[in-house]
């Protein structure tokens, strides 16, 4: 970059300007991203929630009376890796 603001003529002070400006700009798309996977992230667990509180429900309704404290631990576990995998290689393009 130096030999081309060295060509183009740019001084000192205009180059600190580009570089702060490319770097707060890097910094406002990366806050956006971590934003939106946070927000992916919400929405999951409580996506989570209610299939749990659906599954519980139909379990009850068929009768079953001993329910575990967490219903669907083994598949919240899973089904969380394979959405946050996903959420991560989304982010990363």
């Amino acid at each position: 970059m130096q030999i081309i603001w060295d060509e183009v003529g740019e001084d000192k002070f205009e180059r600190e300007k580009v570089l702060l400006d490319l770097e707060q700009e890097c910094l406002e798309v990366y806050r956006r991203k971590v934003d939106r996977a946070n927000i992916s992230r919400a929405r999951l667990h409580q996506e989570l929630a209610e299939a749990e509180a659906e599954f519980t429900h139909l379990l009850l309704s068929l009768g079953e009376r001993s329910l575990p404290g967490r219903v669907l631990a083994p598949f919240n576990n899973l089904q969380l890796v394979v959405k946050q995998s996903q959420l991560i290689a989304m982010i990363s393009k």
